[in-house]
């Protein structure tokens, strides 16, 4: 199976802690949450976000789950699955930097 980098999502907590000058220790208070949980939220480390756990937050911070969350798309192309034909002939690829396979299509 090949890897593919779809983006990722990434927990903007630490920028809403600083705009509203809160605590770790005050914000777990808030949402009820153990510290270790939060800090977990607070590096991106979650491998699946808790919607219960983004509700808490959202009313302890009294926010939105858009101003929580946001998606980073990948930066390149993901892969091409085929075999493309380009005017010079065929190319067998698997993984194309974005910038790279715009340039080779600008040339058609």
């Amino acid at each position: 199976m090949i890897d593919i980098d779809y983006g990722t999502i990434r927990i903007k907590l630490v920028d809403i802690m600083k705009e509203q000058n809160i605590s770790i220790n005050k914000l777990a208070f808030r949402a009820e949450m153990q510290r270790t949980q939060l800090k977990a939220y607070i590096r991106n480390e979650v491998q699946r976000i808790d919607i219960a756990v983004l509700a808490r937050l959202c009313y302890a911070l009294d926010c939105r789950v858009q101003d929580l969350i946001e998606y980073v798309p990948a930066k390149k192309l993901l892969f091409l699955y085929n075999t493309h034909r380009i005017s010079t002939g065929l190319i067998q690829a698997s993984i194309f930097e974005w910038d790279k396979f715009l340039k080779i299509i600008s040339f058609l």
